[in-house]
Protein backbone atom coordinates (compact mmCIF):
# COMPACT_ATOMS: atom_id res chain seq x y z
CA UNK A 1 0.00 0.00 0.00
CA UNK A 2 2.87 2.38 0.86
CA UNK A 3 4.51 1.70 -2.51
CA UNK A 4 1.22 2.46 -4.30
CA UNK A 5 0.80 5.68 -2.34
CA UNK A 6 4.34 6.78 -3.14
CA UNK A 7 3.82 5.96 -6.82
CA UNK A 8 0.55 7.89 -6.84
CA UNK A 9 2.08 11.00 -5.27
CA UNK A 10 5.11 10.69 -7.57
CA UNK A 11 2.85 10.75 -10.63
CA UNK A 12 1.16 13.93 -9.42
CA UNK A 13 4.48 15.55 -8.58
CA UNK A 14 5.90 14.65 -11.99
CA UNK A 15 2.79 16.00 -13.68
CA UNK A 16 3.03 19.27 -11.76
CA UNK A 17 6.71 19.67 -12.68
CA UNK A 18 6.00 18.93 -16.34
CA UNK A 19 3.12 21.40 -16.40
CA UNK A 20 5.28 24.10 -14.83
CA UNK A 21 7.88 23.55 -17.56
CA UNK A 22 5.28 23.70 -20.32
CA UNK A 23 5.62 20.01 -21.18
CA UNK A 24 1.87 19.57 -21.67
CA UNK A 25 1.86 16.07 -23.20
CA UNK A 26 4.02 14.63 -20.41
CA UNK A 27 1.94 16.37 -17.75
CA UNK A 28 -1.24 14.97 -19.29
CA UNK A 29 0.17 11.44 -19.23
CA UNK A 30 1.22 11.73 -15.58
CA UNK A 31 -2.09 13.21 -14.42
CA UNK A 32 -4.09 10.63 -16.40
CA UNK A 33 -2.15 7.77 -14.83
CA UNK A 34 -2.70 9.27 -11.37
CA UNK A 35 -6.42 9.69 -12.11
CA UNK A 36 -6.76 6.02 -12.97
CA UNK A 37 -5.15 5.06 -9.65
CA UNK A 38 -7.31 7.51 -7.71
CA UNK A 39 -10.48 6.01 -9.18
CA UNK A 40 -9.28 2.47 -8.53
CA UNK A 41 -8.60 3.34 -4.88
CA UNK A 42 -11.88 5.17 -4.46
CA UNK A 43 -10.12 8.46 -3.74
CA UNK A 44 -12.76 10.50 -5.49
CA UNK A 45 -11.88 13.97 -4.07
CA UNK A 46 -8.36 13.55 -5.47
CA UNK A 47 -9.93 12.41 -8.73
CA UNK A 48 -11.83 15.71 -8.86
CA UNK A 49 -8.56 17.59 -8.44
CA UNK A 50 -6.90 15.57 -11.18
CA UNK A 51 -9.77 16.00 -13.61
CA UNK A 52 -9.52 19.76 -13.18
CA UNK A 53 -5.75 19.56 -13.72
CA UNK A 54 -6.31 17.60 -16.94
CA UNK A 55 -8.99 20.06 -18.05
CA UNK A 56 -6.59 22.92 -17.34
CA UNK A 57 -4.00 21.36 -19.66
CA UNK A 58 -6.51 21.09 -22.50
CA UNK A 59 -7.51 24.69 -21.82
CA UNK A 60 -3.99 26.13 -22.04
CA UNK A 61 -3.47 24.18 -25.25
CA UNK A 62 -6.51 25.95 -26.70
CA UNK A 63 -8.80 22.90 -26.84
CA UNK A 64 -11.76 24.55 -25.10
CA UNK A 65 -14.24 21.84 -26.09
CA UNK A 66 -12.18 19.07 -24.53
CA UNK A 67 -11.45 21.23 -21.49
CA UNK A 68 -15.19 21.79 -20.99
CA UNK A 69 -15.85 18.05 -21.25
CA UNK A 70 -13.25 17.21 -18.60
CA UNK A 71 -14.39 19.99 -16.26
CA UNK A 72 -17.91 18.62 -16.61
CA UNK A 73 -16.61 15.19 -15.57
CA UNK A 74 -15.05 16.79 -12.50
CA UNK A 75 -18.35 18.50 -11.77
CA UNK A 76 -20.23 15.19 -12.08
CA UNK A 77 -17.75 13.47 -9.78
CA UNK A 78 -17.98 16.24 -7.20
CA UNK A 79 -21.78 16.21 -7.31
CA UNK A 80 -21.82 12.42 -6.91
CA UNK A 81 -19.77 12.58 -3.70
CA UNK A 82 -21.64 15.72 -2.59
CA UNK A 83 -18.45 17.75 -2.18
CA UNK A 84 -19.41 21.42 -2.38
CA UNK A 85 -15.85 22.77 -2.54
CA UNK A 86 -14.96 20.58 -5.52
CA UNK A 87 -18.32 21.36 -7.14
CA UNK A 88 -17.65 25.09 -6.81
CA UNK A 89 -14.12 24.72 -8.19
CA UNK A 90 -15.38 22.80 -11.25
CA UNK A 91 -18.10 25.39 -11.91
CA UNK A 92 -15.52 28.16 -11.77
CA UNK A 93 -13.39 26.33 -14.33
CA UNK A 94 -16.38 25.99 -16.64
CA UNK A 95 -16.96 29.71 -16.29
CA UNK A 96 -13.42 30.41 -17.45
CA UNK A 97 -13.95 28.26 -20.56
CA UNK A 98 -17.18 30.07 -21.45
CA UNK A 99 -15.48 33.42 -20.90
CA UNK A 100 -12.71 32.55 -23.35
CA UNK A 101 -15.28 31.29 -25.82
CA UNK A 102 -16.85 34.75 -25.65
CA UNK A 103 -20.04 33.49 -23.97
CA UNK A 104 -20.16 36.15 -21.26
CA UNK A 105 -23.69 35.51 -20.00
CA UNK A 106 -22.99 31.79 -19.60
CA UNK A 107 -19.72 32.59 -17.83
CA UNK A 108 -21.57 34.90 -15.43
CA UNK A 109 -23.96 32.09 -14.48
CA UNK A 110 -21.11 29.66 -13.91
CA UNK A 111 -19.21 32.18 -11.76
CA UNK A 112 -22.16 33.17 -9.59
CA UNK A 113 -22.88 29.64 -8.39
CA UNK A 114 -19.36 28.81 -7.17
CA UNK A 115 -19.12 32.26 -5.63
CA UNK A 116 -22.09 31.50 -3.38
CA UNK A 117 -20.89 27.97 -2.65
CA UNK A 118 -17.35 29.11 -1.84
CA UNK A 119 -18.73 31.59 0.68
CA UNK A 120 -20.93 28.90 2.23
CA UNK A 121 -17.95 26.54 2.61
CA UNK A 122 -15.63 29.37 3.79
CA UNK A 123 -13.28 28.73 0.88
CA UNK A 124 -11.67 32.17 0.78
CA UNK A 125 -9.20 31.41 -1.98
CA UNK A 126 -11.86 30.14 -4.37
CA UNK A 127 -14.05 33.13 -3.51
CA UNK A 128 -11.14 35.42 -4.40
CA UNK A 129 -10.61 33.64 -7.73
CA UNK A 130 -14.29 33.97 -8.57
CA UNK A 131 -14.17 37.68 -7.70
CA UNK A 132 -11.24 38.07 -10.11
CA UNK A 133 -13.19 36.36 -12.86
CA UNK A 134 -16.25 38.52 -12.23
CA UNK A 135 -13.98 41.57 -12.40
CA UNK A 136 -12.77 40.46 -15.83
CA UNK A 137 -16.34 40.09 -17.08
CA UNK A 138 -17.26 43.52 -15.74
CA UNK A 139 -14.20 45.01 -17.47
CA UNK A 140 -15.17 43.45 -20.80
CA UNK A 141 -18.62 44.98 -20.41
CA UNK A 142 -17.13 48.38 -19.64
CA UNK A 143 -18.49 48.45 -16.09
CA UNK A 144 -15.27 49.64 -14.45
CA UNK A 145 -16.84 50.45 -11.09
CA UNK A 146 -18.13 46.90 -10.72
CA UNK A 147 -14.76 45.58 -11.87
CA UNK A 148 -13.03 47.65 -9.18
CA UNK A 149 -15.39 46.34 -6.52
CA UNK A 150 -14.75 42.71 -7.49
CA UNK A 151 -10.99 43.25 -7.64
CA UNK A 152 -10.97 44.96 -4.25
CA UNK A 153 -12.88 42.03 -2.78
CA UNK A 154 -10.34 39.62 -4.27
CA UNK A 155 -7.44 41.72 -2.99
CA UNK A 156 -8.79 41.75 0.56
CA UNK A 157 -9.17 37.97 0.50
CA UNK A 158 -5.71 37.29 -0.94
CA UNK A 159 -4.18 39.59 1.64
CA UNK A 160 -6.04 37.77 4.37
CA UNK A 161 -4.61 34.50 3.07
CA UNK A 162 -1.10 35.95 2.92
CA UNK A 163 -0.89 35.34 -0.84
CA UNK A 164 1.37 38.24 -1.74
CA UNK A 165 1.90 37.53 -5.44
CA UNK A 166 -1.81 36.98 -6.00
CA UNK A 167 -2.35 40.31 -4.27
CA UNK A 168 0.20 41.92 -6.58
CA UNK A 169 -1.57 40.60 -9.68
CA UNK A 170 -4.88 42.02 -8.50
CA UNK A 171 -3.22 45.36 -7.66
CA UNK A 172 -1.89 45.46 -11.22
CA UNK A 173 -5.42 44.88 -12.51
CA UNK A 174 -6.76 47.63 -10.26
CA UNK A 175 -4.06 49.99 -11.54
CA UNK A 176 -5.05 49.24 -15.13
CA UNK A 177 -8.69 49.99 -14.36
CA UNK A 178 -7.82 53.31 -12.72
CA UNK A 179 -5.67 54.18 -15.73
CA UNK A 180 -8.54 53.41 -18.13
CA UNK A 181 -10.80 55.60 -15.99
CA UNK A 182 -8.33 58.47 -16.16
CA UNK A 183 -7.51 58.25 -12.45
CA UNK A 184 -3.77 58.44 -12.92
CA UNK A 185 -2.80 59.02 -9.29
CA UNK A 186 -4.69 55.97 -8.07
CA UNK A 187 -3.27 53.94 -10.96
CA UNK A 188 0.33 54.85 -10.06
CA UNK A 189 -0.21 53.91 -6.42
CA UNK A 190 -1.60 50.51 -7.40
CA UNK A 191 1.19 49.83 -9.90
CA UNK A 192 3.83 50.88 -7.39
CA UNK A 193 2.47 48.51 -4.77
CA UNK A 194 2.23 45.66 -7.28
CA UNK A 195 5.80 46.19 -8.45
CA UNK A 196 7.14 46.28 -4.89
CA UNK A 197 5.54 42.90 -4.14
CA UNK A 198 6.67 41.40 -7.44
CA UNK A 199 10.28 42.38 -6.70
CA UNK A 200 10.12 41.27 -3.07
CA UNK A 201 8.77 37.82 -3.91
CA UNK A 202 10.79 37.22 -7.07
CA UNK A 203 8.21 37.27 -9.87
CA UNK A 204 10.23 38.90 -12.65
CA UNK A 205 7.50 38.35 -15.26
CA UNK A 206 4.92 40.19 -13.20
CA UNK A 207 7.44 42.94 -12.48
CA UNK A 208 7.99 43.51 -16.20
CA UNK A 209 4.23 43.57 -16.83
CA UNK A 210 3.67 46.16 -14.12
CA UNK A 211 6.55 48.34 -15.35
CA UNK A 212 5.11 48.20 -18.87
CA UNK A 213 1.78 49.41 -17.50
CA UNK A 214 3.53 52.21 -15.62
CA UNK A 215 5.28 53.30 -18.81
CA UNK A 216 1.95 53.32 -20.63
CA UNK A 217 0.49 55.38 -17.81
CA UNK A 218 3.32 57.93 -18.12
CA UNK A 219 2.51 58.32 -21.83
CA UNK A 220 -1.17 58.85 -21.05
CA UNK A 221 -0.30 61.62 -18.61
CA UNK A 222 1.48 63.49 -21.42
CA UNK A 223 -1.47 63.37 -23.80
Amino acid sequence: MLVQREEFESLISSGTDAERCGEWADALNQYSAALARANEAGEFPRACDLLRAIGRLHFVRGDYDRAAEVFDLSLEQASRIEDRSHTAAALNCRGVVEQFRGHMEAAQVYYERPGRMAEETANSRLTALVEQNLATLATVRGDYEAALDHNRNALAMFRGLGEQLSSARVMNNIGTLHADMGEHGHAELSFRGAHTLAERFGDAGLGVKVQTNRADLALRKQE
